[in-house]
C-alpha cells in the first residue's frame, strides 16, 4: 500500500454512505465488497470532510489522556460520525479526529479510566464546534474538577437491599450516571439504575459540585428521597436506609 504524504487512504464500502458521492474517476466496488481508495488531499475538501483536533486538559493545564468523545450533528441533516480507533489519534491530551463530515457538531467529552484506581474526578463537558471541509479545526477543552459519590442502601436491619436508584440534580433533571461495585478481586459489577448486589457502589462519572437528590425504591420497602451534596475534589458517602412497609 502506498504511503505518500499527499494521499489519504480510505476504505469505501458501497452502500454505507461513507462516501455519498465519490469522484467520477473512482470506480465503486461491487455491492457488498470492499476496496481501498486513494484520494489526493486536493480532492478531500470536495468530498466534504475535515479534521477536528481537540486539546483536552485539566483546569491546571495538565493534559488529560483518558477521554471518550461523542459527536452529535446540530443541523440534523447528517448522521453523527463514528469515532473509533480508525479515526481517532491521541498524543498527550491532543486528540485528532479524521474524516469528520463538514458541519456543526455538539461534542461531548467524557473522562474514562483504564483501572478502577485511576477513575477520573473530572466532570464530563460538551462544546459546539464547526468542522470545515478540507480544513483542520482545533479547540481546547478544559475539564473541571468534580466530586465522587458513593452509595449504599440497607434496610433497618442493616442488610443491603437491591434498590432502584435515580439521581437528579438541583433542577430536577435526571443525571446520566451508572453505579459500579468493585469486588476484592478487582472485577467490576454495575448497572444503570439498580443496585442488585450487596455493597457500596460508586456513582460514575464524577459529578459537578452541587446539590443532588437520590430517589430510592425497593419492593416491600417504603421509597425514599435522600438529599446529598457533592464537593469538588471530595468523596461523599451516602448511606441510605429503606424501611419495611407497615401493614
Amino acid at each position: 500500500m502506498r504511503t505518500d504524504p499527499d494521499l489519504i487512504f480510505r476504505r469505501y464500502l458501497e452502500g454505507t454512505g461513507a462516501l455519498r458521492s465519490p469522484p467520477s474517476r473512482i470506480v465503486a466496488p461491487p455491492a457488498g465488497t470492499e476496496a481501498v481508495v486513494m484520494i489526493p488531499l486536493a480532492d478531500w475538501a470536495s468530498l466534504g470532510f475535515g479534521t477536528l483536533v481537540l486539546h483536552v486538559t485539566a483546569t491546571d493545564g495538565s493534559p488529560v489522556d483518558c477521554v471518550e468523545f461523542r459527536l452529535l450533528a446540530l443541523d440534523g441533516q447528517e448522521p453523527p460520525p463514528v469515532v473509533d480507533r480508525r479515526t481517532l489519534r491521541a498524543d498527550g491530551g491532543r486528540f485528532v479526529l479524521d474524516e469528520v463530515r463538514a458541519g456543526d457538531y455538539l461534542v461531548r467529552v467524557r473522562p474514562t479510566i483504564s483501572t478502577h484506581a485511576r477513575r477520573s474526578i473530572h466532570v464530563p463537558t460538551e462544546i459546539t464546534v464547526a468542522v470545515r471541509a478540507g480544513a483542520s479545526t482545533e479547540h481546547r477543552v478544559a475539564l473541571s474538577v468534580g466530586g465522587r459519590l458513593r452509595l449504599g442502601v440497607r434496610d433497618e436491619a442493616g442488610d443491603h437491599v437491591p434498590a432502584t436508584v435515580t439521581l437528579r440534580d438541583a433542577r430536577g433533571r435526571e443525571c446520566a450516571v451508572h453505579f459500579e461495585l468493585v469486588h476484592p478481586d478487582g472485577s467490576v459489577h454495575g448497572g444503570r439504575s439498580r443496585l442488585d448486589r450487596a455493597g457500596v457502589y460508586d456513582v460514575v462519572p464524577a459529578l459537578a459540585p452541587g446539590r443532588y437528590e437520590l430517589e430510592l425504591s425497593c419492593v416491600g420497602l417504603d421509597p425514599s428521597v435522600m438529599p446529598v451534596r457533592v464537593e469538588a475534589g471530595e468523596t461523599t458517602e451516602a448511606a441510605a436506609v429503606l424501611r419495611h412497609r407497615s401493614r
